[in-house]
């Protein structure tokens, strides 16, 4: 799950939940091309792009400084589960590469794909 929060500029604010069979959710609040609830399926493809993304990145093991720009920036909440365990990670604009990688895939796939309003 990516949650990103709001913000004093246009930020993107919505939340997207992807479970481990690509069933994704979206809510859009605000500065989105969709707003409300949404799913959709991921395609093969984008599963392995994403999980290969995690991996590659290694964010189950991360556990450095995850970077706060300031009152007036971007939060953001990245939760992922694996074999039952969950990491929860709440970062800024300030957040080291690995974790603003796992979010550009995250919000490519927010991006597209045919979903279907709920």
């Amino acid at each position: 799950m990516l949650e990103k929060g709001g913000c004093m500029q246009n930020c993107k604010t919505y939340t997207i939940q992807i479970d481990q069979n690509g069933l994704a959710d979206y809510i859009g609040k605000v500065n989105v091309s969709k707003t409300g609830r949404y799913y959709r399926t991921l395609s093969r493809q984008e599963k392995t792009e994403l999980w290969e993304c995690i991996k590659r990145n290694d964010v189950f093991n991360f556990t450095g400084f995850t970077g706060n720009a300031g009152e007036d920036s971007q939060m953001r909440l990245l939760v992922l589960v694996k074999n039952g365990v969950e990491k929860k990670l709440s970062y800024g604009e300030l957040a080291p590469k690995i974790l603003m990688n796992v979010e550009a895939k995250i919000e490519e796939i927010a991006e597209a794909g045919e979903w279907q309003k709920r």
